[in-house]
């Protein structure tokens, strides 16, 4: 995938290290909802997806990415 992504100028953002229990949703898991309110997951689909903890990780990787390559271009 590395390959491809510099191929065409693309940045990739490394998130396996983020695949661990704490991050991962489970049935019953509350989460907060498009709507702004707290859920409990009690589908499947939805609990094999990352949970609230996981999102926030995700989005510190990228906003990570973001940062490291606005310090380089100065």
């Amino acid at each position: 995938m590395g390959d491809l992504a510099n191929q065409n100028g693309l940045i990739i953002v490394p998130l396996s290290h983020l695949a661990r229990n704490e991050n991962i949703s489970f049935i019953g898991d509350l989460i907060k909802g498009e709507d702004g309110l707290i859920h409990s997951v009690t589908n499947q689909e939805v609990a094999d997806h990352p949970g609230d903890a996981g999102m926030q990780k995700i989005a510190e990787a990228i906003a990570l990415k973001i940062e490291e390559l606005n310090l380089k271009s100065f």
